[in-house]
């Protein structure tokens, strides 16, 4: 994201530039009350917030009479998605949330499972005693970790180097 320079504040700028557009910084308006597209003193600013712009050219009439007429269209991006977005940045509209339930509705059932495990710790090779007392001197770590954070109110996340050790 750095590489492209993606930061909060650029993307406000850049939804504020299609949020805030105003259809009446590409036209002019003539005498007769008819409206043609000008670009001539739009910025790039102003200009950023089109999506599309098209030229259509139609033969019309006869012989002599044949002309040429050019239809230019132009459209914006979504305004209304624009806006919204940025009433999410600014945190406008409440948190989104996903709510869990059980079956039909209901609570979420838990359970505990207990489940132990033996070992017959002489029949092991010294190596292997060896590699048992190191997992479980850092499992006692990891668990009296857990329980001075918990003492201190702080979130508790296991760090990766401790849980790769396991």
């Amino acid at each position: 994201m750095q590489r492209y320079e993606v930061t909060p504040d650029r993307l406000i700028r850049e939804f504020s530039k299609i949020a805030f557009a105003n259809t009446a910084d590409f036209i002019s308006i003539q005498g007769d009350g008819t409206a043609i597209i000008d670009f001539g003193t739009a910025t790039r600013e102003q200009l950023s917030a089109l999506a599309a712009f098209e030229v259509e050219e139609e033969l019309r009439g006869r012989g002599d009479d044949r002309s040429v007429v050019r239809k230019n269209k132009f459209k914006h991006y979504d305004k209304l998605k624009a806006l919204t977005e940025l009433a999410k940045m600014a945190r406008l509209y409440p948190a989104e949330r996903t709510e869990l339930t059980g079956a039909d509705g209901g609570p979420i059932q838990s359970a505990t499972v207990n489940v132990n495990h033996t070992m017959d710790i002489a029949s092991l090779e010294p190596e292997q005693r060896d590699q048992l007392r190191q997992v479980l001197l850092a499992l006692k770590a990891q668990h009296e970790d857990s329980d001075m954070q918990a003492n201190r109110g702080e979130e508790i996340v296991p760090s990766k180097e401790r849980l790769n050790g396991l």
